[in-house]
């Protein structure tokens, strides 16, 4: 690391010590950025909401987990409803003789399955738009709170809070978990 590369108003050196020990890897996504150019992250994809938690990207995360959480309780009646069209079209399936037969059942079965394809649809664009902003929210985050730690000690005391205050929070993101869980098990008591 180019302790003396300045991206944007900070150093390198500052965003490393922010991001600890993923700063080879959010390094160049923040050079990025600076030059305008888009940037993904597969693990804010993939793990979304909880990535937002674990980089302690606390609104983005609650947002994120608020749509999931809401797509999760608009699909169910559809998933439920899908289960119970599918079981006896298996059963068809299995004692069918013709072609005709076979044509029907696939038929109905597509036709079952489509709310499925949206929702999985809908779902894949949350996870898309998350992976896109997850850098970009990233970046904006270590600023702020490299910029905040800044203007309240000098330049050495800055440095162990910055240390002491960036990085990960795997308990965030377990803790997200555990609270997306009771919510959903409520929530499910009432269905």
């Amino acid at each position: 690391i180019d302790e003396s590369e300045k991206i944007g108003d900070y150093s390198a050196a500052d965003y490393a010590l922010y991001t600890q020990l993923n700063a080879k890897r959010y390094l160049p996504k923040f050079r990025k950025i600076k030059e305008k150019k888009m940037t993904f992250n597969w693990a804010a994809f993939f793990f979304s909401p909880y990535w937002f938690f674990y980089r302690k990207l606390i609104k983005p995360g609650i947002i994120f987990m608020t749509v999931a959480f809401c797509i999760s309780i608009i699909s169910t009646p559809a998933l439920v409803e899908f289960v119970e069209k599918v079981e006896p079209l298996m059963n068809q399936f299995a004692a069918m003789e013709t072609q005709a037969d076979a044509d029907l059942v696939l038929s109905q079965f597509a036709e079952a399955y489509t709310p499925v394809i949206i929702f999985m649809a809908i779902n894949f664009i949350v996870n898309l738009i998350a992976g896109f902003v997850a850098n970009p929210l990233y970046k904006k985050y270590c600023v702020s709170s490299i910029k905040e730690i800044e203007n309240l000690t000098d330049r050495k005391g800055s440095m162990a809070i910055i240390l002491r205050k960036g990085g990960a929070a795997p308990l965030y993101a377990l803790l997200a978990v555990l609270a997306e869980n009771i919510l959903s098990s409520i929530v499910s008591m009432f269905m």
